[in-house]
């Protein structure tokens, strides 16, 4: 079985990955072999052999998975999960984790409650509230926010007008874009786009169609830049037959949750392994 989940500010795949080829993603990631090591490549960047790391936005690398299950976590760049990610990041393309056990048992608490919607997205909720509560380092730029909202929830994809919109010029609302999510502007629409087209394709759109409408020229102009973004084609991960995918609605809904349930993902796992 694999498991897709369509959090509001993270995606999450459990499942078989393989050789990964050379890609670089727009938001800051979590890789973790639930069997054995994974192998991270990047030029420039002495090779990482660990069971799990954080990978950093916007750095060209390589997976060796090998024949196993892992869990490949994408927190929503902005979020303050991906701002907790990227501090404790630093300059590093590859961090490796300190402990991998709590982000297996994450993926496997994923898989046990794949059939229920909203328990499987408590329980991502819950867990990376505990693995990623390092606070990030004061609030984001209010101008910066309100693009990332734009971009993902409007389709805005004019930086020119996304500009005027937040009293910004071009080249002050790029810079202040990177430092304030680790990406840059045009890697983070790119994102919006594949996430919105992935959905849609997954819940019953024609690949051509949910290319076209989320912004693409073709499927064959989606299937590129899926690949360039993830290292593998969109078949190999939305067209498996064994797929499950659990989509959220946008809004986070407020919950409670008991501490025993919050304890299950104990921490922190985001320091550098000895």
């Amino acid at each position: 079985m694999s498991l897709i989940v369509f959090h509001p500010q993270a995606v999450a795949f459990v499942g078989h990955l393989g050789m990964v080829d050379l890609h670089r993603h727009a938001a800051p990631a979590v890789v973790v072999g639930l069997s054995r090591p994974i192998s991270f490549f990047a030029d420039g960047h002495e090779t990482v052999k660990a069971r799990g790391a954080i990978i950093a936005p916007g750095v060209q690398h390589e997976l060796q998975v090998a024949e196993q299950q892992a869990l490949a976590l994408y927190v929503e760049p902005g979020s303050n999960w991906a701002r907790a990610v990227m501090r404790a990041c630093g300059r590093s393309a590859f961090l490796p984790l300190a402990d991998h056990q709590p982000w297996c048992l994450l993926a496997n608490a994923l898989i046990g409650c794949a059939g229920d919607a909203a328990r499987c997205n408590d329980t991502l909720t819950v867990a990376l509230d505990v693995l990623l509560s390092m606070p990030p380092p004061g609030p984001i730029d209010a101008r910066i926010e309100h693009a990332l909202v734009r971009c993902r929830w409007s389709g805005e994809e004019d930086e020119t007008l996304l500009a005027r919109r937040v009293c910004l010029s071009g080249s002050r609302l790029r810079h202040l874009f990177v430092e304030g999510t680790g990406t840059t502007l045009s890697r983070y629409r790119l994102w919006c786009r594949i996430r919105r087209a992935a959905t849609s394709a997954l819940a019953g759109q024609s690949l051509t169609a949910a290319a076209v409408d989320a912004g693409f020229f073709d499927s064959a102009h989606f299937s590129r830049s899926f690949r360039e973004m993830f290292g593998v084609s969109p078949s190999a991960i939305l067209g498996r037959e064994d797929l499950v995918t659990v989509a959220s609605s946008d809004a986070l809904p407020a919950h409670t949750f008991p501490e025993s349930y919050q304890a299950c993902f104990v921490g922190p796992s985001l320091s550098i392994a000895p």
